[in-house]
């Protein structure tokens, strides 16, 4: 569970656990989560009402929400072609990818590797997962 600035995360956990759903605990958003869509504009509009934030211009077919932890980026299949280069993008709207917070790139990209894990440099200074190795969705790796 990936808690996005929401305060009953830990409730909702603990309902999870005695229901008997096999969930792990909330962890915090720690940097961006990718959702793409073929008008960003509209999408990044409703996401914006829903968190109460701003939506705001990022680049080209790109809007970011800013959020407590993190934020929202929200793209168009072109755009997300930037960031993710030769992924496959799901039937949108839909979540594409998750990026974190690191210590290190250089020690993220080691331990992956040696896990025989591709890795390719990304934007932002960041490298990414492709979603054939990360269940679906490209996972990104920021040393902020």
């Amino acid at each position: 569970m990936i808690a996005i600035g929401c305060d009953a995360a830990d409730a909702a956990y603990a309902e999870f656990k005695r229901r008997g759903v096999p969930v792990e605990a909330p962890r915090r958003l720690e940097r961006d989560v990718f959702v793409c869509a073929p008008d960003a504009r509209t999408t990044a509009g409703k996401f914006a009402s829903l968190f109460e934030t701003a939506a705001e211009p990022a680049a080209e077919g790109e809007w970011r929400l800013a959020l407590a932890r993190g934020s929202i980026r929200v793209v168009t299949p072109a755009a997300w072609a930037q960031w993710a280069p030769a992924a496959p993008t799901p039937p949108p709207p839909s979540p594409v990818g998750i990026g974190f917070r690191v210590a290190s790139i250089a020690a993220t990209r080691s331990l992956l590797a040696s896990r025989g894990v591709e890795v390719s440099d990304g934007r932002d200074r960041g490298i990414w997962v492709g979603p054939a190795d990360a269940c679906g969705a490209a996972l990104y790796f920021f040393e902020d």
